[in-house]
């Protein structure tokens, strides 16, 4: 350290030897300037101790450090105040210690001065970014997002060379549900760079997205086989999944796995649709497979638990379903299909019960502040619970939650409520009642 500072005060010595001959061999402006010119030779040396003391930063971690760096950062723009580098460099620092105010007041006193200045703009797009990341939705994060468009928007114009540049904006422009945007801006990165998976794939899960599943396929098919990766095949295999050519989504998938035999989203992806095509065998077997590399996988234990209900072994269902339990909490998935294995045992009053408490725990006192996701979970938790009312022979109580069903509102909602009070009415041979009901 000793040596750093005496290399430091030597440079600046020698910049002020420098700055002395050049003014006794120039003859001394008649008029005084109006403003003092720039000391290069100080602005060095408080740089090279500010540097040093980030360094150690990085080391150590100690936030008294970070001060000292930030004070000679300070120190070395008094010096120069005319270099963006250096007010570039404390802006950095700001950010990368957590004092984000700071920093964006920094790069934006730079984008005053200079509103082409790249490094300031990447650094408020990476600072937006992160606090992106850190907030929940809301109108905050909305600000924060459009805030972060608008760096990117810049950045593209004085970088259009730059295709993880454009492939973010685009990014950006999806998650503000431009859709029209995020593609142009897709476009823009597969043109710079054909070859890049990340573009392709992310073009294809906009299409997706978007329900054209044709073009989705038609993006990716452009890849030729031998340049294909395992996430490529594996994007191939959600958009054939999409379109239920289950059989070219296995094909797909297989083709991941063989590239990338650890890549457990694509076993997952070729276990799901071997039980879209009907081979719940093979599914089994794959699920296995993901079981025993991720034991702490309950989604894994749900699918399994689903497959052994389907072939009707109801314990080792139950088994799975309890394992998948203690992995998550507040899950809604797992309770409901529990009731549904009791359900077939015609374990009515368990069955019944298990719906009850979710709608319970699900329930508001002022039903018009149910959002449009809440509406749609208690219209399933109350057909289920109808429909085991049905099994068990209470018809009126299954007419009741069928009833609660329309009372939700919403097309598919009313229509799914008057469906099953005609089938229960029909399956009663209550022809009458059941005529009234579809009329």
């Amino acid at each position: 350290m000793k040596k750093l500072l005496l290399l430091c005060t030597l440079l600046a010595l020698n910049g002020s030897l420098l700055l002395a001959q050049d003014k006794a061999a120039k003859p001394a402006d008649p008029a005084p300037a109006a403003r003092k010119a720039p000391d290069r030779a100080a602005a060095y040396y408080h740089f090279a101790l500010a540097h040093m003391y980030e360094e150690q930063v990085a080391t150590y971690g100690r936030s008294e450090l970070a001060n000292k760096a930030i004070e000679e950062y300070r120190a070395a723009i008094d010096a120069d105040p005319t270099s963006e580098y250096l007010t570039s460099g404390l802006a950095e620092l700001y950010a990368r210690t957590g004092r984000i105010r700071d920093a964006v007041v920094e790069a934006q006193d730079i984008l005053k001065r200079d509103v082409n200045n790249l490094e300031a703009r990447r650094l408020l797009g990476r600072i937006y970014l992160r606090s992106l990341g850190d907030m929940q939705s809301g109108n905050g994060s909305q600000s924060v997002l459009k805030l972060a468009i608008e760096q990117y928007e810049q950045i593209v114009k004085l970088q259009p060379d730059s295709m993880d540049d454009h492939l973010l904006l685009g990014r950006l422009y999806r998650l503000n549900n431009d859709m029209q945007k995020a593609e142009t801006e897709f476009k823009i990165a597969i043109k710079l760079q054909p070859g890049s998976e990340e573009a392709v794939t992310t073009l294809a899960y906009l299409y997706n997205e978007l329900g054209d599943t044709t073009r989705a396929a038609q993006v990716l098919s452009a890849v030729p086989d031998a340049a294909r990766s395992a996430k490529l095949y594996s994007a191939l295999g959600y958009t054939y999944e999409q379109q239920k050519q289950y059989k070219n989504a296995i094909e797909s998938y297989r083709h991941a796995i063989e590239l990338d035999r650890d890549n457990l989203d694509a076993i997952r992806g070729l276990a799901q649709n071997l039980f879209n095509d009907g081979q719940t065998d093979a599914a089994l077997e794959q699920y296995k497979v993901i079981a025993d590399a991720n034991p702490e996988d309950a989604q894994t234990y749900v699918r399994i638990a689903e497959i052994y209900r389907k072939q009707g072994k109801y314990d080792t269902a139950l088994d799975n379903l309890k394992k998948a339990e203690t992995m998550v909490q507040d899950s809604i998935e797992v309770p409901y299909n529990i009731s549904a294995i009791y359900q077939a045992e015609g374990r009515f009053d368990e069955a019944a019960q298990v719906m009850k408490d979710l709608l319970k725990k699900s329930e508001k006192a002022d039903p018009a502040t149910y959002t449009a996701g809440e509406k749609t979970n208690r219209a399933v938790f109350l057909e289920r619970l109808g429909t085991i009312y049905r099994d068990q022979g209470n018809n009126q109580a299954a007419i009741d939650a069928f009833r609660q069903v329309i009372a939700l509102g919403g097309d598919d909602n009313i229509e799914r409520g008057y469906q099953q009070i005609i089938d229960t009415w029909r399956e009663a041979k209550e022809w009458q009642k059941a005529t009234e009901a579809a009329k």
